[in-house]
C-alpha cells in the first residue's frame, strides 16, 4: 500500500507535468506540498508572468473520500484575491481527475472567454 504523502506527491508532479505540457508552462509541484507558510501555499504553481495557468490557485487531493465543499472553502480562504482557487481531485480508480471551483469564478471564467471570442 501506498503512503498517503507519496500518493500526493506523486498525483501534484503528475497535474504538473501535465498542465506544463498542455499549456506550454513552466508549472511545478511546490515544496512540502504547498506547506510553506505565507509563501506557496498552493500545490501547484505556475512561474511564468504572462501564463494563464498563474491565474488559478490550485490545491490537489488524491483520495477516496473528499469533503469537497471543506477543502474548496479552504482553499479559497488561502487563495490570495487575484487568484481563482481549485481543487484538483482524483480518486484511485478514476479515469480523470475533477475540478472543484466556485460558482461564480466559473460564471467569470465563461465571461472572460466570451469576451475574448468577440475580440
Amino acid at each position: 500500500m501506498v503512503k498517503p504523502h507519496i500518493k500526493g506527491k506523486v498525483f501534484e508532479l503528475k497535474i504538473a507535468n501535465d498542465l506544463s505540457k498542455r499549456f506550454n508552462a513552466n508549472v511545478r509541484r511546490t515544496p512540502n506540498s504547498g506547506g510553506i507558510e505565507g509563501y506557496m501555499r498552493q500545490d501547484i504553481i505556475c512561474l511564468q508572468q504572462d501564463n494563464i495557468i498563474r491565474e488559478f490557485f490550485i490545491e490537489c487531493k488524491k483520495q477516496e473520500s473528499l469533503n469537497a465543499h471543506k477543502v474548496y472553502w479552504r482553499t479559497q480562504g488561502i487563495s490570495p484575491k487575484n487568484k481563482i482557487p481549485i481543487v484538483i481531485w482524483q480518486k484511485n480508480y478514476d479515469p480523470e481527475p475533477v475540478v472543484v471551483m466556485g460558482y461564480d469564478a466559473f460564471c467569470n471564467l465563461l465571461e472572460r472567454i466570451i469576451e475574448e471570442k468577440s475580440e
